[in-house]
């Protein structure tokens, strides 16, 4: 009985120095709420992918196929912030920006040039020198900055109420996601969407102790702005999210990266009299953020 003892309780030093049954709860702060004035610099690398495919009466009208590869690197001033501390409006100093074709670089803004981001209308908008950017510079900047527009955070769709261990998962709030893509343009109910979760790991950046986070979203039956007579067929996308964020709260997240793709066709006749028309449009999007901090 002794020697069972006595057995029992160096598994549980042993266990204890291992850590085993011990793993560390984590508290999940998605979002960090930022200041008027904070400097952080980003460097971002992205490609985005569309084709689009149109048939009147079985015919091809149209098929274009699309492609933006970009690397942004600048320095970042927050100018004005949302009700959730988001960057509503920011000045970002351009140290490089260009467009992407094999192992060719092709420069969309100079180095030193000054564009401000801000929000209009609910859209992000950018300017340099008070005007608007070109299409091309816009969708640039677009992949690589987004604004708070006062809507749900991270933590509201992607967060946990209760701390987490590695290895942990959790579901994603379907409702306040789908209110969130619904105000974006794409129509969808809770009904569409699932997604979770997942504490992946700790690691170590730098000086700072950082948990690794990663979600899944899959949406279906949503819906796109379409004549009338033109209705949905197929409507369906995936996404997969992860950064890493600091246990300490006072430090913004240190990366992230999303990749996206989206299927979606539908068919009708529009106007009487109108040809019967059809739309295919596949999506694709991969972009990876990196932020550092002025101390």
């Amino acid at each position: 009985m002794q020697n069972t003892q006595s057995v029992g309780i160096a598994l549980a030093v042993w266990c204890c120095l291992l850590g085993v049954g011990s793993a560390q709860d984590y508290e999940v702060a998605l979002s960090r709420p930022q200041k008027v004035g904070d400097l952080f610099g980003i460097s971002v690398e992205g490609v985005e992918t569309t084709r689009s495919k149109i048939s009147a009466n079985g015919e091809i009208a149209q098929d274009v196929a699309d492609k933006l590869a970009i690397e942004l690197k600048g320095s970042v001033r927050v100018l004005e912030i949302d009700k959730n501390g988001e960057p509503s409006k920011l000045a970002l100093t351009v140290e490089k920006l260009v467009k992407i074709k094999g192992d060719a670089q092709t420069p969309l803004l100079k180095t030193g040039t000054e564009v401000t981001a801000f929000v209009q209308d609910d859209k992000d908008e950018f300017e340099v020198e008070d005007l608007p950017v070109g299409k091309e510079i816009q969708q640039a900047l677009a992949m690589a900055i987004a604004l708070g527009h006062g809507d749900a955070t991270d933590d509201d769709i992607f967060g946990s109420a209760n701390p987490q261990k590695v290895g942990d998962t959790w579901k994603v709030n379907a409702e306040k996601a789908a209110a969130d893509f619904s105000k974006a343009g794409l129509g969808i109910d809770k009904e569409g969407i699932e997604g979770t979760a997942t504490l992946k790991e700790v690691v170590t950046v730098g000086d700072e102790k950082c948990l690794k986070i990663a979600a899944q979203i899959k949406m279906k039956d949503f819906s796109l702005p379409l004549p009338p007579g033109v209705v949905v067929k197929t409507a369906t996308a995936e996404a997969d999210f992860s950064g890493l964020f600091p246990v300490n709260k006072s430090v913004n997240r240190l990366e992230e990266h999303e990749e996206w793709t989206m299927n979606f066709s539908a068919e009708g006749a529009g106007d009487p009299g109108a040809p019967a028309l059809a739309v295919e449009v596949t999506s694709k999007r991969n972009v990876t953020a990196k932020y550092t901090y002025t101390k």
